[in-house]
């Protein structure tokens, strides 16, 4: 989780210091004379009067670009970077469906809310409506159930059609025995996901869950209701442009640390 902070706090910096420029005034490694300090012959005669005053200020000078000249660099963090280039190739549709973990159901869209939340009836493969649905909601990780796992090799299958479905390697877990596990890494243990399953209203649900901090909507029962309405909110401002980079910023550098993105 500290990791994840790290990341996005120096991502903010980076955004900050390319926008800003230098902040905090004259870089003291760049100082020839004192802001102020004489140029002609009479402004030197006046200066005079404080030779203490500007040694002192000069062997300041002199000390900070010693000490910035001899200072080792930070080097820049490399999940950081190849996240940050991730995001900037990005479409706006992509960016939110990074948002989202859903059910496999989910992704066959001629399926009801009933049959999406069902634990016995459920896809086995993955079929061209679902390829069309990743297609059109490029979603950041996808829940496999029991109910959906025909075996080892089945399962080997799905999670490999699914992934070749996907505009960006997504997040999968596979349900067994009652247990959700996550094939390299679980983003709830660094990143705040929000379980919007039990909410009737998917759109509203999804919209509040971002605009309160979450990095991740999980789970919602009618996908296309809770995409297109966080999309929608991006669009028209209702989420901001810094709210949805907060938290695809979080997504893809869990992703990239844990080699999920390479």
């Amino acid at each position: 989780m500290d990791r994840i902070k790290k990341l996005l706090a120096a991502a903010a910096a980076a955004l900050i210091l390319a926008s800003c420029g230098n902040i905090g005034g004259t870089d003291p490694t760049k100082i020839t004379k004192r802001p102020g300090a004489p140029s002609s012959a009479a402004e030197t005669e006046s200066a005079d009067s404080e030779p203490a005053e500007t040694e002192a200020l000069t062997k300041a000078a002199e000390t900070q670009k010693v000490t910035a000249e001899t200072s080792p660099e930070e080097e820049p963090d490399e999940a950081l970077l190849k996240a940050q280039e991730t995001y900037g190739k990005l479409t706006q549709e992509q960016k939110v469906g990074q948002l989202f973990i859903v059910s496999v159901d989910a992704l066959e869209t001629s399926f009801t809310p009933e049959e999406i939340q069902s634990v016995t009836v459920g896809v086995t493969f993955v079929d061209d409506e679902m390829k069309d649905a990743l297609r059109d909601f490029p979603v950041g990780g996808i829940v496999i159930y029991e109910h959906n796992n025909t075996g080892e090799d089945g399962l080997k299958t799905m999670k490999s059609d699914l992934r070749k479905a996907c505009s960006l390697s997504p997040f999968i877990a596979v349900e067994k025995e009652g247990s959700v596990k996550y094939d390299k890494a679980d983003p709830a243990k660094a990143l705040k996901v929000t379980d919007i399953s039990g909410e009737t209203d998917a759109g509203k649900a999804a919209v509040e869950a971002i605009k309160d901090g979450a990095d991740i909507i999980a789970l919602p029962y009618d996908l296309n209701a809770a995409y297109s309405a966080v999309l929608k909110a991006v669009k028209d401002g209702d989420i901001s442009e810094e709210e949805l980079e907060r938290a695809v910023m979080a997504v893809l550098c869990f992703k990239t640390e844990n080699e999920i993105i390479k």
